[in-house]
């Protein structure tokens, strides 16, 4: 936010985390009930004081309320029975206090449908990570042999699904300098550190910041990530695709229908099955996708996804 007019509201709570008592920002509502209020308000997610302090207040001031959240129906549909039924109810009546609604993508749009929400409440704001730049889409690859899986080391980004698959690929190959580079850190980082160990075509680099992550992106041909279905996105996909490369994703990973597109730029293979990540991964070596087929259609999701598409629709709703 630097350059723009911004506000800072002062987290008082003892135990400041993402969990519900751990924001509580009582600046929001003296903000909201004084004369300088905004006009407009957006809201990513509920999962706060913070968030349901702003909402009530907003609602009651009269305020536009927007709602932005990154729940899919993949991950709604995989509660228990009797938990959804609750929870569906809930939502119903207190999406009524919304004046609109913010989609990310397909799988958040089909969530707010199956949510009931008219068609002309729902407005598109693409998940992304930066503006639309070509210089940044234009990357060529010329064949694919360097693999690259960038998430947290835990259970349900799935990464020993990975190794196990790339060894595969190896047995079926051997002839070719295939690599995979693993980056991250999590609980899971003693387990993958120790099967990389001794094997030459595995690298583990371990945490990387933001800084960091441009040059290894350049460094590779095709980003893989086997999360289950609390992956409600996938920025990395964004990323790595910004950055020129393939992308192999599971079939409940949220961004899959968005951002892969099949024999195109990627493959999407069934969660956890090792056999169809493999074949996927052996489809990119043997170049059964054009290079210049990668390149379209990166740069042609490169100007949907990015934030002047997202500015425009919320700049349309503030002057609405």
């Amino acid at each position: 936010v630097e350059g723009y007019t911004q506000r800072l509201l002062k987290n008082i709570s003892l135990r400041p985390s993402t969990n519900f008592f751990g924001q509580i920002n009582p600046g929001v509502i003296s903000l909201l009930l004084s004369a300088n209020r905004p006009n407009v308000l957006m809201v990513w997610g509920w999962n706060s004081a913070s968030h349901l302090m702003a909402i009530l207040i907003a609602r009651i001031m009269g305020v536009k309320l927007y709602l932005r959240a990154e729940t899919t129906l993949d991950y709604e549909t995989s509660l228990p029975f009797l938990k959804r039924v609750i929870k569906k109810i809930v939502l119903k009546l207190f999406f009524k206090m919304f004046d609109g609604f913010l989609y990310l993508g397909d799988q958040n749009l089909q969530f707010f449908n199956y949510m009931g929400i008219s068609r002309e409440k729902l407005h598109f704001m693409p998940y992304c990570t930066n503006r639309f730049s070509k210089s940044a889409s234009s990357r060529k690859l010329k064949k694919i042999r360097k693999f690259l899986f960038v998430g947290k080391l835990i259970p349900k980004k799935n990464p020993d699904v990975v190794i196990e698959a790339f060894k595969r690929l190896c047995l079926k190959h051997p002839r070719m300098s295939l690599e995979l580079t693993i980056v991250g850190d999590g609980e899971m980082r003693h387990r993958i550190t120790k099967i990389c160990d001794g094997d030459k075509a595995l690298n583990f680099y371990g945490f990387a910041n933001q800084s960091e992550l441009g040059d290894i992106y350049q460094a590779h041909d095709t980003i893989i990530l086997p999360s289950d279905e609390r992956e409600t996105w996938g920025l990395v996909i964004n990323e790595a695709l910004n950055n020129g490369l393939a992308a192999i994703v599971s079939d409940r990973v949220g961004c899959r229908n968005d951002l892969i597109k099949k024999d195109k730029n990627g493959h999407i293979f069934s969660y956890g099955n090792v056999d169809e990540l493999t074949i996927c991964m052996q489809k990119m070596v043997i170049g059964a996708m054009s290079m210049e087929q990668i390149q379209k259609t990166n740069l042609k999701l490169a100007k949907i996804y990015n934030h002047d598409v997202g500015a425009t629709t919320f700049l349309g709703l503030c002057n609405d």
